[in-house]
């Protein structure tokens, strides 16, 4: 294959939805929303709730900056953001200006509608949520892991398709009233008279349960389509965080340059260690302070010079009022970033825009019989007035659809490719939120910080699996990861690795992003051997060996959606649910997987439903072989792409909440990917070899114990 000659090049060549392909569509369609929106002054804040702080994409890598060089004086000033489009670079400071040449790439990238391939909050928030560093989300129900099994009987959610049935179950449940717009509830069933009393926050328009939605084209004649007890517990916690706020006035909205950050309680000397707590305080384009919350920061903390970075901890106090927690985890200076990445207006627009329908992406289908082929349209959501074809697992309740060529059995599907469709669910007003001078811009906060190391390091023990990973769960410091919560051992030669890997089976389930865990693994160890299991470039499974070790890596993509301009095949798709199901396990094994970039462009329903289908089928490898050793790769950051309504980091940051809620009472490890690429200030979908490497020392940490 020959070398690509850009950064977009590579992307394409290494298989993932990086570039736009010509949408099938005529002409724009512009979806309205389905509900109301609460207005600004309507909207109630409550006390200590915490909103999303997405991390930083800062200055440019590390080793790409010159001591000697302008850009690294400055960069010493300031953390630069790092804004990737069309495979250029960009660099802004305070004033989030672009230059000329970079102005048009975004142009042109706005045009073409890119196409590409994903937390915590310090403080309590309300709803008895625990909020630590970007992952805010309510208590879960959910049974507890104890030696083994589990605490509790688990409800089992029924498969009565009828409206009142479903209602009753919800509203016991949540001791809530769902009927739709323009309805109101009595004795069980919906009158029309008033609107929404759920709003759509717990279900995308046209997705509800059976009957209500009568004119929507989504498949749901079929009871597994109603959501589980599970789906909708975390459903409304997360819905809960979100703000739900409309304007008529973009300058109402939160505007970075208006902003002020102070420290609060400075000191004269910081030492390693010590915390640092800056606050903010919110203003819109006008001057007046805002007095509510939900704001989208992403603060980092940062030393060129040392090759060092770390996240930092958003507390919102749903009043225009933020405090950002830092630990100062190294000796020397360090410089601070506070980017607005996105007003909590654009927040809830992002929000309601991605539940209201599947329309942003469509797939079409390539069915192959024999010497002959035809296409046809396929997606989560299609035609019912045609013959449909659906495709699905036995047990989990996900279903993907194409509507049956004629002639053409519905098992002689083939392969699929996917394409941006000219359609917006956000409002003319809701657009100019998410104009380039209105992304990830900085909250200025010019503080001389410089740290001391005061007291000897505490001496911590060696990562393993049941740790609970903190956030920031680590830094980066001369470029390599370090955690904050556990030691990482010596990686230095391949026999190290090798040591870790020895009698092993490694399953690799996900996205592009782990197959690059799986291409770095095999790389860097030169005993392994490579084993085509497909005769094209982008095979869905690989494997490779090594004999004198007793070592096999298994990598598997994941299942629809797969968002992809190529074409790929799916005559061996399979869910991760069902790969996991038949992995044996015990000591020797390993099963490490993510979820989350392809996931964006779709109502976060279908995300959840897929990380609660996942979460099952770990529990049952658990219970089955206890002693399985099982890892989460969180969804990482990516550029900052014109095509916000489909790919922006927001989505990615609900994402990590998600997983983290579901699999936080289950023995597993994490290597926090998103808490990573923030400290590495990393701006691609796809990181660079130096961190996949680090990504790699703290997924074999956990193996070596």
């Amino acid at each position: 294959m020959a070398e690509p000659e850009s950064e977009t090049d590579r992307l394409l060549q290494d298989g993932e939805a990086l570039e736009a392909v010509p949408s099938t569509q005529n002409s724009p369609a512009t979806a309205s929303s389905s509900f109301g929106m609460p207005s600004l002054g309507s909207y109630v804040a409550t006390a200590e709730q915490s909103i999303p702080p997405n991390q930083s994409r800062l200055p440019p890598l590390f080793d790409e900056l010159d001591e000697n060089s302008q850009h690294y004086e400055q960069a010493e000033k300031e953390d630069m953001m790092c804004n990737e489009v069309m495979g250029k670079t960009s660099q802004r400071g305070k004033t989030g200006k672009m230059s000329d040449e970079n102005s048009q790439y975004y142009m042109k990238a706005e045009e073409a509608k890119v196409e590409e391939e994903d937390i915590n909050v310090g403080g309590k928030g309300s709803y008895g949520m625990e909020c630590g560093a970007g992952t805010c989300i309510g208590r879960s129900s959910r049974r507890k892991f104890v030696d083994g099994s589990y605490e509790g009987v688990q409800k089992s959610h029924g498969q009565d398709d009828s409206e009142k049935s479903w209602k009753g179950e919800l509203k016991s449940l949540l001791g809530l009233v769902l009927c739709s717009e323009n309805t109101e509830e009595k004795d069980d069933t919906c009158s029309v008279k008033n609107k929404t009393k759920l709003t759509n926050a717990i279900f995308p328009a046209k997705v509800g349960p059976p009957n209500l939605t009568p004119t929507s084209t989504v498949p749901s004649p079929h009871s597994s389509n109603n959501p589980s007890e599970d789906e909708l517990l975390l459903l409304y916690k997360i819905s809960e965080i979100i703000p739900t706020v409309s304007i008529n006035n973009t300058n109402l909205a939160s505007n970075a340059k208006k902003s002020r950050a102070i420290i609060i309680n400075p000191k004269k000397k910081y030492c390693t260690g010590d915390k640092l707590l800056i606050q903010i305080e919110m203003f819109d384009s006008l001057g007046n302070r805002k007095t509510y919350g939900g704001d989208f920061i992403t603060p980092r903390m940062f030393n060129p010079k040392l090759q060092a970075g770390a996240s930092g901890v958003v507390e919102d106090f749903n009043n225009g009022t933020y405090h950002i927690h830092f630990t100062l985890f190294w000796e020397g200076k360090v410089y601070i970033s506070l980017l607005l990445y996105h007003s909590s207006e654009a927040v809830s627009a992002l929000w309601r825009a991605r539940d209201n329908d599947y329309g942003l992406i469509s797939f079409i289908g390539t069915f192959v019989n024999r010497n002959q082929s035809t296409q046809s349209e396929c997606g989560f959501k299609v035609d019912l007035v045609k013959e449909i074809c659906e495709y699905k697992p036995v047990k989990d309740r996900e279903s993907f659809y194409c509507i049956k060529p004629d002639n053409f059995d519905c098992g002689a599907l083939s392969s699929l490719k996917s394409f941006n469709r000219e359609v917006t669910f956000l409002g003319n007003t809701e657009k100019l939120l998410f104009n380039r001078e209105n992304l990830s811009i900085n909250i200025q906060a010019d503080f001389d910080i410089n740290v001391f190391t005061c007291t000897a390091p505490a001496n911590l023990s060696i990562c393993t699996t049941g740790m609970q990973s903190p956030f920031p769960s680590g830094f980066v410091l001369q470029n390599k990861w370090r955690p904050a919560f556990c030691k990482i051992p010596d990686f230095t030669t391949q026999n190290q690795m090798y040591a870790c890997l020895k009698d092993r089976m490694v399953y690799l389930f996900g996205d592009s992003t782990m197959r690059q865990w799986f291409n770095q693994l095999a790389k860097t160890l030169q005993g392994f051997k490579k084993y085509d299991l497909a005769s094209n470039d982008r095979p869905s499974a690989m494997l490779a060996g090594d004999d004198k070790w007793n070592i096999l890596i298994y990598y598997k993509k994941h299942s629809h959606p797969f968002v992809a301009s190529h074409s790929y095949g799916v005559r061996d798709d399979s869910y991760m649910s069902d790969e996991i199901n038949h992995v044996v396990g015990g000591p020797h094994h390993v099963v490490a997987f993510t979820l989350g970039q392809h996931f964006r462009p779709f109502p976060i329903q279908l995300f959840i439903r897929r990380v609660l289908n996942v979460r099952r089928a770990i529990e049952k490898l658990l219970l089955r072989s206890p002693d399985t050793k099982v890892i989460i790769k969180t969804e990482n950051t990516r550029e900052i792409s014109a095509d916000v309504e489909r790919f922006s980091d927001f989505h990615g940051y609900i994402h990590n909440m998600i997983v983290k809620e579901a699999f936080k009472d289950l023995p597993v490890a994490t290597v926090d990917a998103w808490d990573m690429t923030i400290a590495f200030n990393s701006c691609r979908v796809h990181p660079l070899e130096n961190v996949i490497m680090n990504e790699m020392y703290m997924f074999l940490s956990y193996l070596c114990t």
